[in-house]
């Protein structure tokens, strides 16, 4: 009606016709300087949408997107990823980066998937190897729906679950009655450590707790990880470890940089004559662990920690069967009475 000519797609494919209209338009204004540009515009997405009508048509992948660069692509995933676990993916990627460089989507195949495995084999521990596999797992996913990847070449690899199991980075009562009873170069980083230790709570919700959280014995806050809630009942060394109540939006915890708590928390093992290799994280598996060694039931456990499925809860089950399989082997060995006897 205004005069202006509007370019769109007249598709008839398999017995369906339909139309796809174009962002592409000359008017009065652009008539005479962009005609032509436009008209350009239009061929090539026309050009574009024919060949992916083709592949669709005989289950073939598109040359053009398998060309794609992978890595950008898993940058592009990165930087549009809108929920809470951002951190991890953002390390994912930077390991796949570190890895493989620049690398096209057609060249991703199940023998480099398998490759990118042992490296995060080779230089993580724990939950971080299956995590960002899990992660690469889920920007294939993606990819085979941008119809950049055809299949998926993760499946049938399978994250060993030795690897996966969780390291003994636990502390004992005994040990933490060890670290009470040494010097800590940092009394915020020993409150606060051992106050994690008998509450399970991660360092992220440590570091934003307030006085208006703690209410009695309780401590009601929402974990940040899992946006779930946690009701956490504080026993007696907890409730020591959180000191003189403050104001009601007062923080409790401030700690110093991550190198400075790992660093401190090295020299305070050593005092304490603990050898293990300990980070502030580890206060949390050593609630889970100890909370179970006594027989607490696992569902509460995953309460307690905001697990918002026993899935994650089951590593530390897993651990503590160890410890008590080696609690049994290190019973000493019964000398027959017979060998005692004098022929």
């Amino acid at each position: 009606s205004n005069g202006a000519i509007s370019y769109f797609l007249d598709i008839n494919h398999k017995g369906d016709r339909y139309r796809e209209f174009l962002n592409a338009k000359i008017t009065k204004k652009n008539k005479s300087a962009n005609k032509a540009e436009i008209k350009l515009i239009a061929e090539a997405i026309r050009n574009q949408r024919e060949r992916e009508i083709i592949a669709d048509g005989y289950d073939i992948q598109d040359i053009l997107k398998s060309n794609v660069d992978f890595t950008t692509y898993f940058e592009q995933y990165k930087d549009s990823y809108k929920k809470k676990d951002i951190r991890k993916v953002t390390s994912a990627y930077k390991h796949f980066k570190k890895h493989f460089g620049k690398i096209k989507s057609r060249s991703l195949n199940h023998k480099k998937c398998e490759d990118f495995l042992l490296y995060l084999e080779e230089n993580l521990a724990g939950e971080s190897v299956s995590s960002y596999f899990g992660i690469l797992r889920k920007v294939i996913r993606q990819g085979i729906r941008d119809k950049i990847i055809k299949n998926d070449p993760t499946k049938d690899i399978r994250v060993s679950k030795k690897k996966n199991a969780l390291k003994k980075q636990v502390l004992t009562t005994d040990e933490l009655q060890l670290l009470e009873d040494a010097h800590c170069g940092n009394a915020e980083v020993k409150r606060a450590f051992l106050f994690c230790c008998n509450t399970g709570l991660g360092k992220a919700e440590l570091l934003k707790l307030k006085w208006k959280d703690i209410r009695g014995n309780r401590l009601i806050q929402t974990r940040a990880k899992t946006d779930s809630d946690l009701l956490i009942e504080l026993n007696i060394n907890a409730r020591h470890y959180l000191g003189d109540r403050g104001k009601p939006n007062t923080i409790i915890f401030s700690l110093p940089s991550d190198v400075a708590i790992n660093k401190c928390i090295k020299h305070w093992l050593k005092r304490a004559e603990i050898d293990k290799h300990i980070t502030f994280y580890c206060g949390r598996h050593t609630f889970a662990c100890n909370l179970l060694i006594n027989g607490a039931n696992p569902k509460t456990v995953a309460n307690l920690l905001g697990h918002t499925t026993m899935a994650h809860t089951d590593k530390y089950l897993r651990h503590v069967d160890i410890l008590n399989k080696e609690a049994v082997e290190n019973i000493p060995a019964i000398k027959p009475s017979h060998l005692n006897k004098v022929s």
